[in-house]
């Protein structure tokens, strides 16, 4: 039989293209192995399993490895007794073939580098395959595809060229696994796991998202996306919004939360936005750029990472081209398993054309391997009546499946709001938060407070207009009873200033998160604060915002 050749009716070989193998030397290996029931010869020749080709010859010697390690005696009766054990579905008849058609001569080192060979040879195949789809991509770097190359090959001069462990597995083997419950970052998605929106441009996905992000930093739940549980860590990639603007929807959208909550967001959510390597902008088709996306994802340890949006990340040149398409979303997947993080990406919605000419609406723009990477793929179908209104519908999912909810803009809050829940009351205001909305920028008395607020205790009340005069966001006159109070006019900040409103907002924000808006800073984030002699909140530090670059 000619060694490119597997056995007609032998349902272990892998299926596919023909590989190289000797399926003649391996049956010679493991009954000469079996006859000489020799454990020294499998250490000294150092036999690994990989080297096989054939799957039930590499089960046996996966046992036969095991035994030699212990120390047992080798003979087919024990092997067959440790292959149960090992929930292995070769049978005795397999064993006693291989034992009884074996000879007496000893298997060599030469045999061993043969077996290894065609190991070496068929590695060099899936590595050069890899290759040759990679290089079909119109955007692929060519240094990426060079630097690919020379790392393949010189992996192949190693034994950890070849594979630690079978690709295919038998049903009984997958059957006799045990598997821990996954962790639903998302509702019905894990771990591991892509998730594709989709949405026609400006219907509010970014929107909508960063809604769902916020809720997921918090742990507050924010349905159908997710359930209420452990706040989760955030990387988010923004490849449209420019630092200025991003802040500013930070700012506005942190008015929907309580004080705690508002704490938890800014600590576990990063931001890549307005990002440039050198002069070029931040280009994730570009080797140098994804390295410093994997050592930000090491900094960060993400649960979710969201890219919005796909084609603003990668330079794809055609988006109808399936090599090029196919390439960026294993990028993905390829983010998602190594960092065991579920990424989100932001895709637009196009016509599909139909055979029968004509075409459908809400389908992902572009080649179908942006939806089939995808385990979950979800659409915004805008409302012809309302431009503010989407139903979010989930297209496909592997799992439990999502209700169609419709959701309202709320464009100066910034927040999508379930139709059937527009009425739903807004957190609990904290203390503060109540009394800066009851000073005002003229001078009020603690009885004038007290009787604005009377559902605050005397003593909160007390302590709280003492804490924000000490803070500075408030100006008190006068001594004992005379006592009043006011804004106060000479803080100075940096967030942006749409309206009187988000002012007051953005002078409270300043000082409930004095300690933990620290943490927020990561490349493009730019939550840094200051008063007017520079003094750095966010650090507690008196250094000058004017020496750092991301302050411009």
């Amino acid at each position: 039989m000619p060694y490119n050749e597997v056995p007609e009716n032998n349902n272990d070989s892998d299926p596919g293209p023909a590989m190289p193998a000797s399926p003649e030397l391996e049956k010679f290996i493991i009954g000469s192995l079996l006859v000489s029931q020799s454990c020294e010869a499998i250490i000294e020749l150092d036999l690994k399993p990989e080297y096989f080709f054939i799957s039930s010859y590499r089960e046996i010697a996966m046992g036969l490895r095991a035994m030699a390690e212990d120390g047992a005696h080798i003979d087919p009766v024990l092997l067959h007794e440790k292959l149960l054990e090992r929930k292995s579905l070769v049978d005795g008849a397999t064993i006693a073939d291989a034992y009884g058609g074996a000879t007496r001569f000893s298997v060599t080192p030469d045999h061993i580098k043969r077996l290894r060979d065609y190991a070496i040879r068929r590695a060099v195949l899936r590595a050069a395959n890899l290759l040759y789809q990679d290089a079909q991509s119109a955007s692929v770097s060519t240094e990426d595809l060079v630097e690919d190359f020379q790392h393949r090959a010189s992996s192949l001069t190693s034994e950890t060229s070849l594979e630690t462990r079978p690709a295919n597995k038998n049903t009984s083997e997958l059957l006799a696994m045990e598997f821990e419950k996954g962790d639903e970052i998302l509702c019905s998605v894990e771990r591991g796991e892509v998730l594709n929106l989709s949405a026609y441009t400006g219907l509010g996905k970014t929107t909508l998202i960063r809604n769902v992000m916020f809720s997921a930093a918090c742990g507050r739940g924010f349905a159908p996306w997710i359930k209420p549980g452990p706040a989760r860590r955030i990387l988010y990639l923004d490849f449209e919004t420019r630092e200025r603007k991003l802040k500013w929807d930070i700012t506005t959208m942190l008015t929907n939360f309580s004080y705690p909550e508002r704490q938890k967001i800014i600590k576990n959510i990063d931001y890549i936005a307005d990002y440039r390597v050198g002069e070029e902008p931040f280009d994730l088709s570009k080797s140098s750029h994804w390295k410093i996306l994997e050592k930000s994802m090491r900094d960060v340890k993400p649960d979710i990472v969201v890219v919005d949006t796909l084609t603003m990340a990668f330079n794809i040149q055609d988006e109808n081209n399936n090599a090029e398409c196919t390439a960026v979303a294993k990028r993905l997947i390829y983010l998602a398993t190594k960092f065991n993080c579920v990424v989100i990406y932001l895709h637009h919605i196009g016509k599909q054309k139909l055979e029968g000419g004509g075409y459908v609406r809400n389908k992902s723009r572009g080649s179908s391997a942006f939806e089939g990477c995808a385990p979950a793929v979800i659409y915004l179908i805008d409302d012809k009546n309302d431009p503010d209104t989407f139903t979010v519908k989930c297209s496909k999912i592997k799992g439990d499946s999502w209700p169609d909810v419709g959701f309202k803009i709320d464009k100066k809050k910034r927040w999508c709001n379930q139709m059937d829940d527009l009425s739903a009351p807004l957190p609990e205001k904290s203390a503060l938060e109540k009394i800066l909305e009851v000073v005002t920028d003229n001078p009020v008395t603690f009885a004038y407070i007290r009787a604005m607020l009377p559902s605050i205790g005397m003593q909160t009340l007390r302590d709280t207009i003492n804490e924000a005069v000490k803070n500075g966001l408030l100006g008190k006159i006068g001594k004992g009873k005379s006592s009043c109070y006011m804004k106060q006019k000479s803080l100075r900040h940096a967030f942006l200033r749409p309206n009187r409103e988000s002012e007051s907002m953005t002078n409270q924000l300043l000082v409930e998160n004095k300690d933990v808006i620290r943490h927020g800073k990561h490349f493009g984030n730019g939550l840094a604060m200051t008063n007017e002699t520079g003094q750095d909140f966010t650090d507690g530090t008196d250094s000058n915002p004017a020496d750092d670059p991301r302050s411009h």
